[in-house]
């Protein structure tokens, strides 16, 4: 499984930068050039700090689903749709030595063939969507107890093909929009979308959060459907344990809206053409440890408002910056109550940093 890009920047535009990096050097370098050192020093610098930009803004990858990144969660979904082959680099994402892989014990639903090629485990989506599981299981170290396996959950989707005029099964999905690869928003029509029913709503997606967390609030009958991606996923398993090791109620934390159809995103409000709830990689967060239904006081200063959540945008920011979830940048903004809700945070992995 390739790891996640952290940018692209396209090959005409980086080759035109250093070009004129190259030219700008010789120039500085000719005999009876009168600028002085400072002068030549300040100018190259700027053209670097140019480069660092593009690298920096350029629109990056969104097959951040087929990522890998290394997570605390022992149970990690993935999303195909049916006869997709997925692979999981359980070395990277559990930190495992790769010669730890063939003693790997592997429990897997009958429905699924799983195969170690290349130091990673390959299995291909059966054609019938739904939810198969897989548990990988590392040797118990000197005959002691087993270390907690991992659940490697195998989310085949029913394709995007299948829903006419915007209704999938009778559930109302509406027009997604889509720009082009150019666009500095690179939003991009789902392929699938994951089935969620009665039955199914509760099968855990990672260690805290449940398929149906994710689920849009339009009320309707089931089954429901929803575009769901890993990278999202990944990332609030992440804030959650950097929440609890800074002593805040991580595990308590909350969705108060994750996927929504283009056309219930416009219902409750929001003008965003191109909202990344609708793309499947945003949540609208906040910890409840009392179970009241609103946001705690995180900061303890008496008043649950929207510094509380602004605490925690100061948290995924610094994670947003960091090596370890820097590939699962996104969009991230502290909104206050009002008469329907706690304040609460907008987090999302849309590949590039936002702030509003």
């Amino acid at each position: 499984m390739r790891p996640c890009s952290p940018g692209l920047i396209p090959t005409s535009k980086l080759r035109l930068c250093l070009n004129r990096a190259r030219l700008t050097r010789a120039r500085l370098l000719q005999p009876g050039a009168h600028e002085d050192h400072d002068v030549r020093i300040r100018t190259l610098r700027g053209v670097l700090f140019i480069v660092l930009v593009a690298a920096f803004l350029a629109p990056r990858a969104l097959d951040a689903e087929r990522a890998v990144f290394r997570s605390s969660s022992h149970t990690l979904s993935l999303f195909a749709l049916p006869g997709e082959t997925i692979t999981f680099d359980l070395a990277s994402y559990a930190g495992l030595p790769v010669r730890m892989l063939p003693s790997i014990g592997v429990v897997a639903d009958k429905h699924l063939q799983v195969v170690l090629h290349d130091h990673r485990f390959q299995v291909a989506a059966p054609r019938q969507p739904g939810i198969y599981g897989v548990l990988l299981q590392e040797p118990a170290p000197d005959k002691k107890v087993k270390p907690l396996p991992y659940r490697m959950q195998v989310v085949v989707m029913r394709s995007a093909d299948d829903a006419q005029s915007g209704v999938l099964n009778g559930y109302p999905l509406g027009t997604f929009p889509s720009s082009g690869d150019g666009e500095r928003w690179r939003f991009e029509r789902p392929r699938g979308f994951v089935e969620i029913t009665e039955a199914n709503r509760n099968i855990p997606l990672t260690d805290h959060f449940r398929l149906g967390d994710l689920d849009c609030k339009l009320e309707r009958p089931y089954p429901h459907y929803a575009v769901i991606q890993t990278s999202l996923l990944v990332k609030l398993e992440g804030l959650v344990d950097v929440l609890n090791r800074r002593g805040l109620p991580g595990k308590h934390m909350k969705i108060m809206s994750g996927f929504r159809t283009p056309d219930y995103n416009r219902e409750i409000g929001n003008e965003t053409t191109y909202s990344r709830h609708i793309a499947g990689d945003a949540a609208d967060i906040f910890l409840d440890r009392n179970n009241d239904g609103r946001m705690d006081d995180l900061n303890r200063d008496g008043r649950v408002n929207r510094r509380d959540a602004g605490l925690l945008l100061s948290i995924v920011e610094g994670m947003d910056e960091s090596p370890e979830y820097g590939a699962l940048v996104g969009g991230a903004s502290a909104y206050r109550a009002n008469a329907s809700h706690g304040p609460f945070l907008h987090v999302d992995a849309r590949g590039y940093p936002a702030r509003w």
